[in-house]
């Protein structure tokens, strides 16, 4: 784990053949020089009860109706910052057809939209980001935690 990254334990709970409530993983989700981890994924939209830890979605957007919950960080300006500038355009601008309900949970973050503005979360703060462009910046020196509740959406014309 590189110095400063953030140390995240994922405990999943699901249930048994005969309906009782069971612990279906409990471990680390190493960071390991990806900025993004995904903590839990589905194609469709979720059903219960789960009885085995479903595979990560091929697809880094979820379909409509889909989810994916997704740790991620945001290098400070000028780092090197792997995945997002190969992930993104050259300006990092993108727009997803998704809802994302993004929770800060340490650190510090900005959001700027097509208008020039830039909102500054901190710890606590959440933004509901639906499907417009927009890029992640830090303009600190800290790695910000940052999760990311992500639901497919139909883009309407």
């Amino acid at each position: 784990m590189t110095p400063g990254t953030p140390n995240v334990r994922r405990v999943v709970t699901g249930d048994t053949a005969d309906a009782r409530s069971v612990v279906l993983a409990d471990e680390q989700l190493p960071f390991d020089g990806d900025p993004v981890v995904s903590v839990w994924s589905s194609s469709s939209p979720p059903q219960v009860p789960v009885l085995t830890m479903p595979a990560d979605i091929a697809d880094w957007y979820p379909q409509p109706g889909g989810a994916r919950v997704v740790l991620f960080t945001v290098p400070p300006a000028g780092a090197p910052d792997g995945r997002w500038s190969e992930a993104l355009e050259d300006d990092r601008f993108h727009a997803t057809d998704t809802v994302d309900t993004i929770v800060v949970v340490q650190g510090t973050v900005w959001v700027e939209l097509d208008d020039g503005v830039e909102v500054e979360l901190g710890p606590g703060d959440v933004l509901v980001q639906n499907g417009t462009r927009h890029r992640w910046a830090n303009h600190g020196t800290d790695l910000p935690l940052v999760a990311a509740f992500i639901v497919g959406a139909e883009r309407s014309a």
